[in-house]
């Protein structure tokens, strides 16, 4: 439809491979909305594309194709996920240097589908999403990032990294209060849509790669309208590791039968790199144990001496003792002290027992929120004056140490309506508290006003200085000398 055409593009076998090919552990996930790939001729153009753009996988919306897997002329696989009559359908594009490390596709729901792969070790989701458009109503547009946000929470595990791309149907914009969640190259000005999005990336806590890296306006829209004069950035990736993105941009070559461009996302990681994430999190059931080699010797020592094994399975035997007995657990300390736990399970029993007034509560609940503070900063003490030890940074511990809250995203109108817009929420929360600390009585004023009595008598001064609690002696004799 737009600029240089693939459908017509003689496919041979030396057509394939990537343009630009790229060494190391880089690799790129793209989003297309193809509008249709439904025979097979569209299928093979955009296999061309997607060989061309040095993709891995590639997540497609509106498909208007039958469930099915098909392998096409490169070697990749296209895999259609069920789709309802309204809906247009979703499908994965895999290239086929990815296929063996495949462990499923799911279909989530009519707008959601899912590919897991084997990620060096650990887990690499890609969730497929097509988001209702903005003429569908809210509840349409809800019920699709509340399904979203099901997935996600399903899929986040503290070994899996995820990727989310698609079409939806969002104008994201920038802004500097959204950060870093949401970067500062959006283009465009944020729609309802986009408020959805923005609400969902905060709540979730992925970054929206889009916004985060800065491109020319002719690499940023996914989408023009019919008549050309319309372009907009409707096509959106994120991820819950933005620490292995490298880049994200439109790769501009068009697909005849859309009339959006394939974005992609690029992404760096090692083997290495992946293995010690894995590792660093993990953690033994009856929690961090020590190891004696002296007191282990000695145990071996004392076996082989009085009884010595006569055979292997008694030396093992012997050698596993030693090792259980010559290991033990480490202290760990713990947040939240002993005697915290214990005043508020009291508070608890107190609370369901019917035995505490309101008084007596209010007085408990500051015990323990006092409490609280006091176990918290010993343990960031603590945890600083580890990282401190053994060389580590003491900017990101101490980001580390500081305590999450995770914002709300949406907020109740007056009217009873539900608006998801961050500045409309800033301003519906400034005049709740304006109006709830409104001074809303008069200071009552004397009827009769004397000209010549002073707004201020020296009594008033004399009781304020001697009721302050600043030093007041030096301040009479002030006062007297002036009189």
């Amino acid at each position: 439809m737009f600029g240089r055409s693939t459908k017509d593009t003689e496919i041979t076998e030396a057509s394939y491979g990537p343009k630009n090919r790229r060494k190391g552990n880089d690799f790129h996930i793209g989003s297309l909305n193809v509008r249709s790939i439904s025979d097979q001729s569209k299928a093979e153009a955009f296999d061309l594309l997607a060989v061309n753009s040095g993709c891995k996988v590639i997540a497609l919306q509106e498909t208007k194709r039958k469930e099915g897997e098909w392998v096409l002329s490169s070697g990749a696989e296209l895999i259609c996920t069920r789709r309802e009559a309204r809906e247009g359908g979703l499908a994965f594009w895999i290239h086929k240097d990815w296929l063996d490390s495949l462990v499923e596709t799911k279909r989530e729901s009519d707008r959601i589908s899912t590919a897991s792969f084997d990620f060096h070790g650990s887990h690499l989701h890609v969730i497929n999403v097509y988001a209702p458009t903005s003429a569908a109503n809210e509840t349409q547009s809800d019920k699709f990032y509340k399904d979203l946000k099901k997935v996600y929470t399903r899929l986040s595990k503290w070994d899996s990294s995820i990727i989310i791309c698609g079409d939806f149907n969002a104008v994201v914009g920038c802004s500097s209060d959204d950060l870093p969640f949401v970067g500062g190259h959006g283009t465009g000005q944020r729609s309802d849509n986009g408020d959805r999005l923005v609400n969902f990336a905060f709540s979730s806590r992925v970054s929206i790669l889009n916004t985060i890296y800065p491109k020319r306006p002719n690499r940023k829209w996914t989408w023009i309208s019919p008549n050309g004069k319309t372009k907009n950035e409707i096509d959106f990736i994120l991820t819950n590791r933005r620490e292995i993105a490298v880049d994200c941009e439109v790769y501009c070559d068009y697909l005849n039968c859309s009339d959006h461009r394939l974005l992609r996302a690029r992404f760096r990681s090692t083997a290495k790199k992946e293995k010690s994430r894995k590792f660093a999190k993990a953690k033994r059931a009856g929690g961090e144990r020590s190891w004696d080699p002296v007191r282990f010797k000695n145990t071996i020592t004392e076996m082989l001496t009085e009884n010595p094994p006569t055979c292997y399975e008694e030396l093992t035997e012997s050698i596993r003792s030693a090792a259980s007995t010559a290991t033990h657990a480490t202290h760990q300390l713990s947040r939240i002290s002993e005697a915290t736990k214990k005043m508020m399970m009291s508070r608890f029993q107190m609370i369901h027992a019917g035995q505490t007034k309101n008084a007596d509560l209010a007085k408990i609940n500051n015990e323990v929120r006092r409490s609280l503070e006091n176990d918290l900063d010993k343990w960031r003490e603590v945890k600083s004056l580890e990282a401190a030890v053994k060389g580590r940074s003491l900017k990101k511990t101490k980001r580390a140490l500081t305590l999450k809250s995770s914002p709300f995203t949406n907020l109740e109108r007056p009217d009873g309506s539900t608006t998801y817009n961050r500045p409309e929420i800033r301003k519906l929360v400034l005049t709740h508290f304006s109006n709830l600390y409104a001074a809303t009585t008069r200071e009552p004023r004397s009827r009769y006003n004397h000209p010549d009595e002073p707004e201020i008598l020296q009594h008033e001064v004399e009781h304020a200085i001697v009721t302050s609690k600043t030093t007041f002696r030096q301040d009479l004799i002030r006062l007297q000398c002036y009189n």
